[in-house]
């Protein structure tokens, strides 16, 4: 599949299951998860002091919002079977965490790829920068949501990150607010359309 037809899979919103506020689902041996998509989720994306993530040989600190979320859902994550890791915005926090459980429990590495992560990892050390090493990190360049947390903060983004050739053009019936921001879905669709 090309990262157009994993991008729009993860926005089709059928067949997603929600815990808490977490929402993810299989299709075709692939594991999806959701955007934010209410004010709780929202909530939970500014909830920026750091957490002990504590399931691991080497411990790491994470946002403390995607941490309480993601522990609602882990242990059902972690029973499902799948080959590649999708997420997009708010989901792609869970991918990697998702990318990282299963490495961590499963021994085993499963493809990932995030559209418009957010930063989720404080101060990562190079053991913790190269176990999330393999994970592919897709932005729009000017991508607002991709800069959040500020680094300021001492949060940083893991994985290989490119910038997709921001070709798109502004549809009429999407605000200047959400196209500005870079991270539209309708712009994600139109430079994931040009890439190969």
């Amino acid at each position: 599949m090309r990262y157009i037809d994993y991008y729009n899979e993860c926005l089709n919103s059928d067949g997603y299951v929600s815990i808490g506020h977490l929402e993810y689902k299989v299709v075709n041996r692939v594991l999806y998860f959701q955007c934010s998509r209410g004010a709780e989720d929202w909530q939970s994306n500014f909830d920026i002091p750091v957490v002990l993530y504590k399931d691991m040989l080497i411990k790491f600190y994470v946002h403390r919002g995607f941490a309480s979320m993601w522990k609602q859902a882990r242990d059902i994550i972690a029973k499902l079977d799948f080959d590649i890791i999708i997420g997009y915005s708010q989901g792609a926090i869970f991918a990697c965490l998702a990318y990282e459980d299963t490495l961590y429990h499963k021994h085993v590495k499963r493809p990932c790829i995030t559209f418009g992560s957010p930063r989720f990892l404080w101060m990562p050390v190079k053991a913790i920068r190269d176990r999330f090493r393999d994970i592919l990190r897709l932005k729009n360049p000017g991508d607002l949501v991709a800069i959040q947390p500020p680094t300021a903060l001492g949060y940083r983004h893991i994985g290989d990150g490119f910038d997709l050739c921001d070709i798109a053009i502004k549809p009429k019936q999407e605000g200047w607010l959400s196209w500005s921001s870079g991270h539209s879905p309708s712009r994600y669709r139109q430079n994931l359309e040009a890439e190969i």
